[in-house]
């Protein structure tokens, strides 16, 4: 923005699966392989997940050693996993039990204040927790039983010619993605 102040981006955080040219989107960021050949999808990062619980809700429940001890804990769903999510093509959501869990959000924030107020054990991207790992309010459990870390691509539609505050924008994030503290 400092480089080119006429552009305007405005910026929308939601976690439902939108439509780059039905909702009017320039430019989206999809976690998981496109499938959709009408866009372009230019790889940017990946995306690693990682189990995690609070401290106080580990000694209060114990803590779970395999995938199939969380049959036995509380599991905070993400809701799009119920739905529209990818991860359950690689990964058995199974496991988390989420047909009954007391706590679902479309938000992973939520799910991650949720996680630190001791409601349960959270799946999220690292990158969302790692403040509250390095500090010990959250703590990595089932190491070993994690899904694959994801791709996380920008979508965009393929329509000649490009708009150039889109072709900036991209190239930017393309080249500064390790500047702007995006997980590897």
């Amino acid at each position: 923005m400092a480089r080119y102040p006429q552009i305007r981006i405005e910026l929308d955080l939601c976690d439902r699966l939108v439509d780059v040219i039905g909702d009017g989107f320039d430019l989206i960021f999809r976690v998981g392989t496109p499938k959709d050949a009408a866009y372009i999808a230019r790889p940017l990062t990946c995306s690693a997940s990682v189990f995690c619980a609070s401290p106080h809700y580990l000694q209060r429940h114990g803590t779970p050693q395999e995938l199939t001890d969380l049959a036995r804990h509380r599991c905070l769903g993400f809701a799009p996993w119920l739905t529209q999510s990818s991860l359950a093509e690689a990964f058995s959501l199974e496991h988390l039990h989420l047909w009954d869990s007391q706590f679902i959000s479309n938000n992973g924030s939520a799910l991650k204040v949720a996680a630190l107020h001791h409601a349960g054990i959270v799946l999220q991207p690292r990158a969302l927790l790692i403040d509250e790992i390095k500090s010990g309010a959250l703590l990595e459990i089932l190491p070993d039983a994690l899904p694959d870390p994801r791709p996380v691509n920008m979508l965009y539609p393929a329509r000649e010619p490009m708009p150039l505050r889109l072709r900036l924008l991209i190239d930017y994030l393309s080249d500064h993605r390790h500047e702007l503290d995006l997980p590897a």
